[in-house]
């Protein structure tokens, strides 16, 4: 047998070499606390590196004779807490996680589409215009005259052909009704000889889905002594305007002195003045 140390030839006694006592590999049997170790009696000659590498496996320690049940329970509790330290460490990860997902998708929303703190509205109020006197009064002379052509009907316009609309009756239709009409209230008024009409009695209140014909063309008789009428304002404010119509008539070249006074009335809506009232002097 080859001394591993001092590389010599020798023929082991006690388990040592007897050259430099380095203890042989397994044949070491001063340390009476191993107990009963069994030499492989197949290896008589351990002259070569293998027949020592042999020697050596054969004659090592097993893992249950190295590491004593008291070893494994404490190996077991060690990997035991490191399990127990991995858990709440993973616990905290996934809750940053949730925290970042939840803060990026509340900016992407505040961004592109909770935006409108970006955005200063700014409304435009349109200012209340309240018209001069002189502008009142030329917008009243104007309608007014406007108002005594169309209940003569001379603002109206007609068909060439009549139309049989009631029996033996026969009517002209009014081409421009609606354009004519919009100048005045859904609830305008006229008086006329004592009596009050409404927009549609202007022309006899003649409909054939939903056409309107007139029978006379305005065929009524007027007061020959009517001369003209002077308005003066009354009451003024930003949606309505009340004149006082007052009418002259003469009779040859003297004029009556009892002259007649009536109230025209204009208002404004959805911002366009329209005539509300209305008397027919002649």
């Amino acid at each position: 047998m080859i001394c591993p140390n001092c590389k010599s030839n020798i023929n082991p006694s006690n388990g040592r070499c007897p050259n430099c006592s380095f203890p042989l590999p397994g044949l070491d049997l001063s340390n009476n606390n191993i107990p009963n170790l069994q030499i492989n009696n197949n290896i008589s000659d351990l002259s070569t590196i293998n027949d020592l590498e042999e020697f050596n496996r054969n004659f090592s320690l097993k893992d249950d004779f190295n590491l004593s049940d008291t070893s494994k329970v404490e190996v077991d509790e060690k990997e035991k807490k490191k399990d127990n330290k991995k858990s709440p460490m993973l616990l905290v990860i996934i809750f940053l996680i949730l925290i970042i997902l939840l803060l990026g998708s509340y900016l992407l929303y505040d961004k592109f589409i909770n935006n409108d703190k970006n955005f200063i509205v700014k409304t435009e109020t349109t200012k209340e215009y309240k018209l001069t006197k002189q502008e009142a009064k030329g917008l009243g002379n104007y309608l007014w005259n406007y108002a005594l052509d169309t209940i003569w009907c001379h603002n109206f316009t007609y068909s060439e052909q009549p139309t049989l609309i009631n029996e033996s009756v026969n009517g002209f239709e009014i081409t421009n009704y609606d354009e004519i009409v919009k100048n005045f209230t859904t609830d305008f008024i006229y008086e006329y000889q004592g009596n009050t009409y409404k927009f549609n009695d202007i022309f006899g209140n003649n409909t054939i889905e939903n056409k309107y014909y007139d029978v006379n063309k305005c065929n009524r008789e007027s007061d020959p002594t009517y001369e003209t009428t002077t308005l003066e304002i009354k009451l003024i404010s930003k949606d309505e305007i009340t004149y006082k119509a007052t009418s002259t008539y003469c009779e040859g070249e003297a004029c009556i002195e009892n002259n007649i006074e009536k109230e025209f009335v204009i208002v404004k809506e959805k911002n366009k003045w329209k005539i509300k009232q209305f008397f027919l002097p002649n």
